[in-house]
């Protein structure tokens, strides 16, 4: 009976995939013409408060910061540029 209960809750409980974000790294890989994120590299979202599954007004929402694709783009290629230089 308690296994049960135990894996009840795991699965109402949302998980969410946190992951750092850092401004400078999207500054100095960004596009400066890119047409999705206008230059800034990043986009930023709103997600309900944890816990809920909609947005309640009045309760603030939490941001959540992700890189464009241009910074993706452009990270790796930096990586294969120093992958070459090194062997």
């Amino acid at each position: 009976m308690t296994k049960e209960t135990n894996t009840e809750t795991e699965e109402k409980r949302p998980f969410f995939y946190r992951s750092t974000f850092d401004p400078l790294l999207a500054r100095l890989y960004n596009k400066s013409k890119c047409s999705q994120c206008n230059g800034r590299g990043y986009f930023v979202s709103e997600i309900p408060p944890e816990g809920l599954d909609y947005f309640i007004k009045g309760i603030p929402n939490r941001e959540v910061y992700t890189y464009c694709q241009c910074v993706d783009k452009n990270v790796k290629k930096q990586r294969a540029i120093e992958k070459i230089e090194h062997h």
